[in-house]
């Protein structure tokens, strides 16, 4: 039915800026939605990658962590940049036989919860955990009818392929803001100089005990892993711009068009009076945090300084007319990231019925249907 192939050994010397991708454990995932994280990626000579043939990944074949995260899997599929790739040495390629099993149900059987556990639970070594290539010949997966196989494969591949086409959505979104943003500035009549702190007010994070977080609550977290909560006490009303405030991502920006949590390794900075909020978010992002920074075991940014930054901005008016468009970009980002959440909690709870055959692909197919 397949056949199971490690990688080459270490290439890290021969390593290219362009040439035959090169596929690491850095570009695999526990995340179901992401068959192959290959945006950021490392290249061979085709001389180099010519050595390694029986190590080539091609469309349909699954990739698999052999020492490290134990459990992450790859697909090259219609996703993947490119045609082909060389499989690390740290990595093993599997390619299905496609008379008897359909790739991206492979796929999904082996990314479910019930699979990656059994895959850790006999994972050898200690410090760097290890699967093999005969302890992956021992994985069983439910193989239903081939075309069971692809209705099943069909209905969990429309919802992923919805939420990367969100994702898209969500960059693109950011990118024309961004774009929108300098454009105006650059166009505008006339700039006036202002300290940062005359237009943004600082909202300080707060310590949120544990027990206060309820996952699949109505508002984020922000400074605690993005994790949800539901309690009312310490929101801060939106919109607001985010900011990592202590650790080595500090300066780091995020946006929050609703009210949210802000945890104590975080802060919130929000528009004063007439400043525009969606104006002022894109205004942040283009002040150097560095300047701001201080502290080297645990780097932190100055409130008081970065509040005392020099900033030149438009008119109120003109802040308005870029505001309202960056309002709705901003909007739409909201919106498409807001049908992921439901989309992959779908998909989650659709999974394992549909591997055990507990519900058809005909079924989850009317329950996709008016979602994706």
């Amino acid at each position: 039915m397949l056949q199971v192939l490690s990688g080459p050994r270490s290439l890290q010397s021969i390593f290219r800026d362009a040439g035959v991708p090169l596929i690491r454990g850095s570009n695999l995932s526990l995340d179901v939605g992401k068959r192959l994280v290959d945006a950021d990626i490392t290249f061979l000579s085709e001389d180099k990658a010519s050595e390694f043939r029986r190590s080539q990944a091609v469309r349909g074949d699954l990739v698999f962590t052999c020492w490290g995260t134990i459990g992450q899997i790859g697909l090259v599929d219609d996703r993947a940049r490119f045609d082909r790739y060389i499989v690390s040495n740290k990595q093993m390629k599997l390619t299905p036989d496609p008379s008897k099993v359909d790739s991206l149900y492979l796929y999904y059987a082996l990314s479910s919860p019930d699979a990656v556990t059994a895959v850790q639970a006999i994972a050898i070594g200690s410090s760097v955990p290890g699967f093999n290539l005969g302890q992956l010949r021992e994985i069983r997966v439910p193989l239903p009818p081939l075309d069971v196989q692809r209705a099943v494969a069909a209905v969990l591949g429309t919802l992923d392929d919805k939420v990367e086409q969100n994702y898209r959505m969500v960059a693109l979104a950011d990118e024309l803001a961004e774009s929108l943003f300098r454009q105006a500035c650059e166009m505008a009549d006339t700039g006036h100089w202002y300290e940062l702190g005359d237009l943004v007010e600082h909202l300080p994070g707060k310590y949120l005990a544990r027990e206060m977080y309820k996952n699949g609550g109505p508002y984020s977290v922000y400074g605690s892993n993005s994790v949800m909560g539901s309690h009312t006490d310490y929101l801060y009303e939106g919109p607001l711009t985010v900011m990592a405030r202590i650790g080595s991502n500090c300066g780091a920006l995020a946006w929050s068009g609703k009210p949210a949590w802000i945890n104590n390794n975080a802060s919130a900075l929000r528009a004063k009076g007439a400043a525009d909020p969606w104006f002022i978010y894109r205004l942040l992002q283009t002040i150097d945090m560095d300047q701001h920074r201080a502290g080297s075991g645990q780097p932190f940014i100055q409130v008081s300084s970065l509040l005392s930054s020099s900033v030149m901005v438009p008119s109120v008016e003109q802040q308005q007319q870029i505001g309202t468009r960056l309002r709705s970009l901003a909007e739409m980002a909201d919106g498409a990231a807001a049908e992921n959440k439901h989309l992959v909690k779908l998909r989650d709870t659709l999974l394992s019925p549909l591997l055990s055959g507990e519900l058809s692909g005909r079924s989850a197919d009317d329950l996709v249907g008016d979602t994706a």
